[in-house]
């Protein structure tokens, strides 16, 4: 509950480093925070230093990591903007829903702790991933215009 509190807790924050620094940095930045805050957690031998591991710095570094997978939705569909959240909103609530069933099978075969590294690799396919975050250059008719939105993505 601490970490999916952290979650959310700390989208405020993300959401000013990815209006300052981008979507790119900011996703690449946190899913690198959210691989170490997973990485410790998986070297731990108590509860107490999984609170900070687990509940504090992966779920920061998801925080920073999945606020700008929704920012980045605005750049690139303008059109059916709330089709395409619907539909990334879906399929993150379907992986939601089958990480149970995967997790178990894990911590039932190979414990806990290489279950979390596992999960590492989850973690660093979304630092790859975060890379493909390219911010589009504004079209000519923005330039000339002169308008508000024509100069958001410098």
């Amino acid at each position: 509950s601490l970490s999916m509190g952290m979650i959310f807790f700390c989208c405020p924050i993300a959401s000013v480093f990815t209006d300052m620094f981008g979507c790119r940095k900011t996703a690449v930045v946190g899913a690198a925070v959210g691989f170490i805050g997973l990485m410790s957690s998986s070297f731990v031998s108590s509860i107490e230093p999984l609170y900070l591991t687990y509940g504090v710095i992966f779920a920061c570094g998801c925080s920073f990591a999945y606020q700008p997978s929704l920012v980045i939705l605005g750049h690139y569909f303008k059109k059916r903007l709330g089709l395409v959240n619907g539909i990334v909103t879906a399929g993150s609530s379907i992986f939601t829903i089958l990480l149970p069933f995967l997790l178990r099978l894990l911590t039932d075969s190979v414990g806990l702790f290489y279950t979390l590294r596992v999960l590492c690799i989850f973690m660093f396919v979304l630092f790859l991933a975060s890379f493909t975050y390219r911010p589009l250059v504004p079209n000519a008719k923005d330039k000339e215009s002169g308008t508000k939105g024509g100069n958001r993505f410098s």
